[in-house]
């Protein structure tokens, strides 16, 4: 931190499938590191030591009083205010799930006043990304994941319902908010310069400091799991898996499964001319306002289109081996899947009872 300058905590937001995971799984790996250059990066444990399950508990957990000050069973929020009333360390905290979260108004102004009560100023970190590619990007995530069966078209849609996709509408509440500095960043350039040397860099940290680099995380699924998790969504039905009590250990198994089979080498990718010109015409007029305002550029140099290659899973031209593989990958997973349905409708039961 530099001398004479106020403490600053870095806030991540962002958004789904902009390089977040991979991020977090650098700094995971360099914490000693980073807290020598000054950089404080909260690990979160509870009042019983358990494990958070990430940063996006701290926008949901509530335990920031309007004044800025933690409520009397705040488990979570203590262990950054023991570093940020000290001042001696800048503060990183990060969720993908913050460009939701923390797009709550109310939300953000208890984690603002928390930081100004400490004296500390707040700059908020997100990515933007070129429409169609990351929808793609993002439409893979939420399929291997079981998200609810839909066609890319559709994902489109809701996306663009919920403001998912247009960097104006996603970050408002940021860019009206004269109490944050709202630092947006080109994801296809900092991924070319190296998403976490540029990253790390935004967060104060010198470039010659001694990191550890990391293989990248979360890559596109590839065109045969997201083929084998529609089937599964189609054969049992794709709503409501993810609440399931025991989700997060049969869907880790599904990925496992496919990394093994090496089915991520080639990706899923959904794009056509057709729908790629689509997206692009939906976002052009917004996405033009917010480069030249941002950045004085046009979106297109901001975001330079990359050529793209529509790839999907066809079980016709598949072989019988390759065929066979998936059969069994999807059998294996909508039976658990099945069974934890079960499972839970029967302690619905003997609660009602």
């Amino acid at each position: 931190m530099t001398e004479g300058r106020r403490p600053t905590a870095y806030i991540h937001v962002g958004p789904y499938k902009t390089g977040s995971s991979s991020l977090k799984h650098f700094i995971r790996g360099n914490l000693a590191t980073l807290d020598a250059c000054g950089l404080f990066f909260p690990m979160l444990r509870d009042e019983t030591g358990k494990p958070a399950r990430n940063h996006m508990e701290l926008a949901t957990c509530n335990e920031i009083r309007p004044d800025g000050e933690l409520k009397a069973k705040a488990q979570l929020w203590p262990e950054i205010d023991e570093v940020a009333k000290r001042a001696e360390k800048n503060i990183l905290l990060s969720s993908e799930m913050f460009s939701r979260s923390l797009a709550d108004p109310q939300a953000l102004d208890r984690v603002l006043a928390f930081f100004d009560l400490r004296g500390y100023r707040v700059v908020v970190l997100a990515y933007v990304r070129d429409q169609p590619a990351w929808l793609n990007s993002w439409y893979v995530h939420s399929q291997r994941r079981f998200a609810g069966l839909m066609t890319f078209d559709e994902f489109v849609e809701e996306a663009d319902r919920r403001g998912r996709g247009e960097p104006l509408r996603y970050l408002k509440t940021y860019i009206d908010e004269p109490r944050v500095e709202l630092e947006a960043i080109p994801f296809e350039r900092a991924a070319a310069a190296g998403l976490e040397d540029d990253f790390i860099r935004r967060c104060g940290i010198p470039a010659d400091a001694p990191l550890v680099r990391t293989s990248l995380r979360n890559p596109n699924a590839g065109v045969k799991s997201v083929f084998a998790a529609q089937e599964v969504m189609r054969r049992i039905g794709g709503e409501g898996l993810q609440d399931l009590p025991g989700f997060a250990p049969v869907c880790n198994g599904f990925k496992r499964r496919y990394v093994r089979l090496g089915w991520e080498a080639t990706p899923h990718v959904a794009l056509t001319e057709e729908n790629v010109a689509r997206i692009r015409a939906r976002y052009a007029e917004s996405n033009e306002a917010f480069a030249q305002r941002f950045f004085a550029m046009s979106w297109a140099e901001l975001c330079p289109p990359k050529p793209f290659r529509a790839s999907v899973f066809d079980p016709s031209e598949a072989s019988w081996w390759e065929r066979r593989k998936i059969e069994r990958l999807v059998r294996e997973t909508a039976q658990k899947f099945e069974q934890l349905r079960q499972a839970s409708k029967a302690a619905r039961r003997a609660k009602v009872a």
